[in-house]
C-alpha cells in the first residue's frame, strides 16, 4: 500500500534540537536527562496514600490479601511487583497472588475469580492491579462476600461510578507502575526490580515514552542490562539474547511475546511464577516451557492470519471476522497483524456455543474503545483507543457486526485509512554519518510517543543495488550523496522493490541511522523505511 509522507518539522542548526522540537520538550534538560522515578512519588496523589491505608489496616488485622492481575504482561508484572512487596518486603505471609485463566475466569475482576478467591479466605482484601475499573457488578458482588476492594487500573472508564473501597486510576501509566508507586510507599523506596518489570511492562503496553514513562523505561533498561531479575535473566538466556545490550526491542518483542503465550494458550501462573522464583533450575524449566507455548502460539497466529486475511473486505471501513475456528487467546494479535497490513481498524472474534469474545486493534486516528462503546450489545467490554475486547452472547453477534459495521462508514473519516509515513526531518546528505547516528542516541529509549527518528534525504545517487535474505527479502542499496558521501542502505521487506531501481538512477529514501559494527570497525548505516523515484 503507498504511504504519505509527511514531514513533520524543519532541520535547523542543530539535529538534536530540531527533534526535540517535534516532540514538544520544552525543558531540553528533562527530556535528555529525565530524574530517576523514585523522585516522581515525592508528590503522590491521595489515592495511591489511602489504599496504601488500606492494606496496612488489613495486614494489621491479619486479614487475607490477594493481589488480582491479569494475564498480560503488564498484569503479570504488577502482580509479581506488588505481591513481592508484601509477601517478602513486608513478610506478610497472609497473601496471595491471583492471575485470572482467560478460559475459566474471563477477562480481569470477574464472579468466577471473585469465587476462587472466596475458597479460598472467607474474607479479607483484594488489590486488583492492571484491571479492575469497569468492575462495577464484580466489586459489589465481592463486597456481599466480605471483602475490601482496592481497585488500581490504568484502562478507560465506563462512566459508571466504582462502588469500591478504594480507587487509584490513572490514563498516563501502566498498572505495573502503579504498583510500583504502592510498593515504594509501602516499603520507602523504589527496588531496582520491581522498576526494571514496571519499564518491561510499559513497553509491552505500547504506553508513550514521555514523561514518567520515559524515566521508567530508561533506568529500568539499565537495571535490566546491568543486574537483570532472575526470572528475566533466565528467559533472556532461553531466548538467546543473553550477550545483547538489551532495547526497547527486546522487551517487546522478544521477551513479551513469551510472558504472554502463556496465558494466551494456558495459563499465566508460569509466567507470574518465572518473575517470583528465587530457584535459578525452576526459572530454567519455566523459560524453556514458555518458549515452548510461544512457538505454539506463533504457529497458531500464522494459520490464523491466513484465514482471517479472506475476510478482507476493500469497500470496508473496518475488518470484522469470526469463526468457531479462531483461538480466543490470539485473537488480539491477529487482528493487530490486520490492522497492519490493511491499515484498517480489525475486529477478530471467537464464535463460542453461548458467548463469544472478541479483540480489537486501530489504526492512529481512531478510537476504537470509543467506536464499540457506542453499541451496548456486550456481556463486557473494555480497553485502550488502539486496542479493545469484549465478550458477547453468539445469539447478538450478527447484529453486532452489522452495527460495527455501519458505525464505521458514519464515523471514521477516510483520511485516517491511507498509511502514513511520519518523517521528523529532511536533512542533507553530509549528516549521513556516524557522529549523527550516535548524537540521536541522546533521545532513547526509543518507542511509542518518542519513536526513533525518521530522516529524509532527497536525490541520492543508486550506486548498486541487491538482495539479501533466505527469500530475497529484503533490498541492499549502496547510496550516493550531493556531498560525494557513499552510504550503505538496508531496506527490510523491500525486495520487491529490486526491479524498480537501477545503478545511476536516482531516489528519494525515507530511513532511520544506525550504527553498523563489522570486525570491531563502526560504520553509519541507513534502515529504509520506504523509497521513492525522483
Amino acid at each position: 500500500m503507498q504511504k504519505v509522507w509527511k514531514i513533520k518539522g524543519k532541520f535547523e542548526k542543530d539535529i538534536i534540537d530540531s527533534l526535540l522540537k517535534i516532540r514538544d520538550a520544552e525543558n531540553k534538560d528533562y527530556f535528555l536527562n529525565p530524574p530517576n522515578p523514585a523522585l516522581a512519588f515525592e508528590h503522590i496523589k491521595p489515592e495511591l496514600l489511602e489504599a496504601v491505608s488500606l492494606i496496612k489496616l488489613h495486614i494489621s488485622q491479619g486479614s487475607f490479601i490477594f493481589v488480582h492481575g491479569d494475564y498480560d504482561v503488564d498484569g503479570i508484572c504488577a502482580t509479581a511487583i506488588l505481591w513481592k512487596t508484601i509477601y517478602f518486603d513486608l513478610q506478610y505471609k497472609n497473601c496471595l497472588p491471583f492471575i485470572p485463566d482467560r478460559f475459566e475466569d474471563g477477562y480481569g475482576l470477574s464472579k468466577e475469580s471473585i469465587d476462587k478467591i472466596k475458597s479460598k479466605a472467607d474474607k479479607g482484601l483484594i488489590v486488583t492491579v492492571d484491571c479492575g475499573v469497569t468492575a462495577q457488578k464484580e466489586c459489589k458482588y465481592a463486597k456481599t462476600l466480605g471483602f475490601d476492594v482496592t481497585v488500581t487500573d490504568h484502562h478507560q472508564k465506563n462512566g459508571e461510578v466504582l462502588e469500591c473501597s478504594k480507587l487509584v486510576w490513572t490514563d498516563k501509566l501502566v498498572g505495573s507502575s502503579i504498583a510500583l508507586a504502592l510498593s515504594s510507599l509501602l516499603i520507602g523506596e523504589v527496588k531496582d526490580e520491581y522498576l526494571s518489570l514496571a519499564a518491561l511492562a510499559t513497553v509491552s503496553d505500547i504506553q508513550p515514552l514521555v514523561g514518567f514513562n520515559r524515566s521508567v523505561v530508561k533506568y529500568g533498561l539499565e537495571i535490566l542490562n546491568a543486574r537483570a531479575p532472575l526470572g528475566i535473566k533466565v528467559l533472556m538466556e532461553a531466548s538467546g539474547i543473553k550477550d545483547k545490550v538489551l532495547s526497547t526491542y527486546e522487551l517487546g518483542w522478544i521477551l513479551s511475546p513469551r510472558l504472554n503465550a502463556s496465558g494466551r494458550l494456558e495459563s499465566a501462573m508460569d509466567s507470574l511464577k518465572l518473575l517470583c522464583t528465587k530457584n535459578e533450575s525452576d526459572a530454567m524449566a519455566l523459560s524453556e516451557k514458555l518458549g515452548r507455548v510461544n512457538y505454539e502460539r506463533q504457529q497458531k497466529t500464522a494459520l490464523m492470519f491466513e484465514l482471517a486475511k479472506s475476510s478482507y473486505l476493500e469497500n470496508k471501513k473496518i475488518i470484522i471476522s469470526s469463526s468457531r475456528d479462531y483461538h480466543e487467546g490470539v485473537i488480539g494479535l491477529v487482528a493487530g497483524k490486520l490492522s497492519q497490513e490493511f491499515y484498517k481498524p480489525s475486529v477478530l472474534i471467537s464464535v463460542g456455543d453461548e458467548v463469544s469474545k472478541g479483540s480489537a486493534r486501530s489504526v492512529e486516528g481512531v478510537n476504537i474503545i470509543e467506536l464499540l462503546r457506542r453499541l451496548d450489545f456486550y456481556e463486557s467490554v473494555g480497553g485502550h483507543p488502539q486496542a479493545a475486547g469484549f465478550s458477547i452472547k453468539t445469539a447478538d453477534l450478527e447484529k453486532l457486526i452489522f452495527s460495527l459495521e455501519d458505525l464505521a462508514e458514519e464515523f471514521i473519516d477516510e483520511v485516517y485509512l491511507s498509511p502514513v509515513l511520519n518523517i521528523d526531518l529532511e536533512i542533507p546528505s553530509h549528516l549521513l554519518s556516524l557522529e549523527t547516528a550516535l548524537k540521536i542516541r541522546q533521545l532513547e529509549p526509543f518507542g511509542f510517543g518518542n519513536h526513533e527518528p525518521l530522516f529524509m534525504s532527497s536525490n541520492l545517487k543508486i550506486l548498486n543495488t541487491g538482495v539479501v535474505g533466505r527469500n530475497s527479502d529484503h533490498l541492499k542499496l549502496r547510496l550516493g550523496g550531493n556531498s560525494g558521501g557513499v552510504y550503505d542502505a538496508i531496506f527490510f521487506g523491500g525486495g520487491n522493490y529490486a526491479s524498480s531501481f537501477s545503478s545511476d538512477s536516482f531516489c528519494d529514501v525515507a530511513f532511520s541511522l544506525r550504527e553498523n559494527v563489522f570486525n570491531g570497525i563502526s560504520r553509519v548505516s541507513l534502515n529504509v523505511k520506504d523509497i521513492k523515484h525522483t
